[in-house]
C-alpha cells in the first residue's frame, strides 16, 4: 500500500523519504480539493458564521481571514475531536 512515514528513525528504507513526501502531498491535496468541491454542499448557517469570522478577523488582523476560518472549519467540522 501507500506509505506516508517520513521520519527516519522509523523506516527500514529512509531512501524512500522523498516518495513518501509525495504521497503526503497527493493525499493532502486530494482533501483539500475535496473539501474546496463540497463547499456548495455546506449549510448556510455554517458558510455565514465563516464569512462572518473572515470578515471579522481581517478588520482586526488583516491578512488572518483565510486562516482563521480554515482553522475553525477544520477543526471544528472536519476533526472536531
Amino acid at each position: 500500500g501507500v506509505q506516508y512515514e517520513i521520519d527516519p528513525k522509523r523506516m527500514d528504507e529512509p531512501d524512500k523519504i522523498p516518495k513518501h513526501v509525495i504521497n503526503i502531498v497527493g493525499a493532502t491535496q486530494y482533501i483539500f480539493d475535496t473539501i474546496v468541491r463540497s463547499v456548495a454542499d455546506i449549510p448556510a448557517p455554517i458558510r455565514s458564521l465563516l464569512r462572518k469570522v473572515y470578515a471579522l478577523t481581517e478588520a482586526r488582523f488583516p491578512g488572518a481571514g483565510l486562516r482563521a476560518v480554515g482553522s475553525l472549519f477544520f477543526l471544528r467540522f472536519v476533526s472536531p475531536v
